[in-house]
């Protein structure tokens, strides 16, 4: 679920999580200028706000994951789930590591630190 392209439906209308989090922030810069306490309260109904959407979106994506792990194919999302945490890891494993002077893929902490210092 993108948060910027995420619509959902809260209170009477319909917006958007990206419109939420500009507002937020629009009221914060302007809270940074003004200083008063109207800008303040203007700042922290956005906030208020902002997190409505939030823990909607997130109750919404919890309720979708608990009728997929409830389904016929529960098993079959479970490995699906896995596989791409395995993914993101070798992503970071990847970006972090660091090479020797012959272009290996250094691994343990110890040898990083050392030819990180030398």
């Amino acid at each position: 679920m993108d948060g910027e392209s995420s619509v959902s439906k809260h209170g009477c209308g319909r917006t958007t999580l990206g419109d939420e989090f500009r507002e937020k922030k629009k009221q914060y810069h302007t809270l940074l200028i003004e200083k008063t306490d109207d800008s303040w309260q203007r700042y922290q109904i956005a906030k208020k706000e902002a997190k409505k959407v939030v823990a909607f979106e997130k109750a919404a994506l919890y309720a979708d994951l608990n009728k997929k792990l409830e389904s016929h194919d529960s098993e079959r999302y479970v490995y699906q789930l896995g596989k791409i945490r395995n993914r993101h890891t070798e992503d970071i494993e990847k970006f972090f590591g660091m090479n020797d002077e012959n272009g290996h893929l250094l691994t343990e902490i110890g040898i990083n630190e050392e030819s990180a210092h030398s």
